[in-house]
């Protein structure tokens, strides 16, 4: 859980954690762990299950444009220190870069199972945020993934083009647009759901349970300590109006 109290649920989150952490960690993360929290365990930790789960999905088959050239592949895991320079070694141990890889794998595992829907990563999560916040406007809709606003227009175009969304004035701001998903948008997010279950399921394939559970309390704990330096500020919406109802509902005594 985020300290704000959002825990991310667009059905990849690892693919979401991992994005979420590539935008606040740079080659700097070595020093800010010195004193995150007195705790430079889980910076090792989390390290070592980035590149566990990197070099299990190099041996998969993986979409040709997003993995590393094939004789790369090949090379054994153990040899890998002995046959590179030492500034090669380091940088392929600094956590930026196992995090970028891993984003690249988790994007085309995604895009590999999800390609009978045609949607990326950052399409789903855009269907996924409007449908919770019908109506949102587009400053807000980048906020609550992350995205600088140059990213969510880019990626609302396509999703209009496709008329998966449709985009109005929006009634707190003229300046603002409000965005909402489409008939289509819905009928679409729905059949995705379990595509984009099948790419989480391959993407944490080469982790045991226990090992997933630490994987995403270390990214999770990553993106809580490092949130001030991310790029773009990662806000989540409000629920909508029915789903505060919904949830008092429940929350009534039978």
């Amino acid at each position: 859980m985020c300290r704000n109290g959002f825990t991310p649920n667009l059905g990849h989150p690892v693919d979401e954690l991992v994005s979420l952490v590539v935008n606040v960690i740079d080659d700097r993360v070595n020093h800010h762990f010195s004193s995150f929290d007195g705790t430079y365990t889980h910076y090792k930790d989390v390290k070592e299950l980035l590149k566990y789960i990197t070099m299990q999905q190099l041996s998969m088959n993986l979409p040709t444009h997003h993995a590393i050239a094939p004789q790369s592949r090949r090379a054994p895991r153990n040899s890998m220190s002995q046959t590179l320079p030492n500034d090669l070694t380091l940088l392929y141990s600094r956590p930026g870069f196992l995090l970028r890889r891993v984003h690249q794998i988790s994007a085309a595992v995604f895009e590999d199972e999800c390609r009978s829907v045609g949607l990326t990563p950052a399409q789903f999560g855009v269907l996924t945020v409007l449908r919770a916040s019908p109506g949102l406007d587009q400053s807000s809709l980048a906020r609550a993934l992350g995205f600088d606003k140059v990213t969510v227009l880019r990626v609302l175009r396509g999703l209009e083009s496709r008329g998966l969304v449709r985009r109005s004035q929006a009634l707190q701001s003229r300046r603002n647009l409000a965005v909402a998903l489409s008939s289509e948008g819905e009928q679409l997010l729905r059949e995705a759901q379990k595509p984009a279950e099948r790419a989480y399921q391959r993407l944490m394939a080469p982790l045991s349970d226990e090992q997933r559970v630490q994987l995403m309390g270390l990214l999770q704990r990553l993106t809580d300590g490092l949130e001030d330096h991310a790029r773009a500020a990662f806000v989540p919406p409000e629920p909508a109006p029915n789903q505060l109802h919904q949830k008092e509902v429940h929350a009534l005594p039978a």
